[in-house]
This record gives structure tokens, sequence and C-alpha cells, in this order.
């Protein structure tokens, strides 16, 4: 989602970077839809946290009573914006009920500005 489609790649700066760059990827694979909504659409956050970067089931260890006892698979884990990890584990690549499970586990937060 944020691979620069220039070479050489630029740096993702600032929130505003990251913004324009999804909104850059969108148009330029056919992203119509909400052309004029995405900009408005997108998360803003001006804070950085370290956060793993690939929450899936496949890198989440469940002991006998369903409670998490490892995060497996660490090559993504960096700093990003606050709501990175969100929109990631939500994101639509997950099928069957994992988006249903993270919808009530996670923690309530609004990213409203």
């Amino acid at each position: 989602m944020l691979e620069d489609l220039q070479r050489p790649p630029r740096p993702l700066l600032s929130d505003a970077d990251v913004r324009a760059r999804i909104y850059e990827r969108y148009l330029r694979f056919n992203g119509l839809r909400y052309k004029d909504q995405l900009p408005r659409m997108l998360p803003r956050s001006e804070r950085s946290v370290f956060t793993h970067a690939d929450i899936a089931p496949r890198n989440v260890m469940v002991d006998e009573e369903n409670r998490v006892t490892g995060l497996l698979d660490w090559e993504w884990a960096g700093w990003y914006l606050d709501y990175w990890e969100y929109a990631q584990i939500m994101r639509p690549a997950f099928k069957g009920d994992w988006s249903g499970w993270m919808e009530k586990t996670a923690p309530k937060r609004v990213f409203i500005r």
C-alpha cells in the first residue's frame, strides 16, 4: 500500500506524506469511486508508535485456553502512525471471522481530528 511509484523511492516523513502516497497509489491503480472523498476519509495522526505491522492469524500464538501467548514474524515491525496496526488488521484481505474478532477485542478509540 505504501510502495513508492517513483524511483528512487521518496521517504515518508510525515502523516501527510503517508496519506498522499496512499492517494497517489489509489489513483494510479484506477481507483475512481472515492477519488474526491478519499483524502478526507484517510485517518490522520501526528504520533508514531512501535508496532508489529503484520498481525494476522498466522502470526498469533495462543494456548489451549485461547490466550495470546506470543507474536511471530517481526520483520515488518517499526515505527508507524498510531492507527497503522488497526488499518492493517482490518484490510479486506483478511477473510473469515478474523475482522469480526478484531472488532470485538480491539480497544475502542476514535481517530477523528
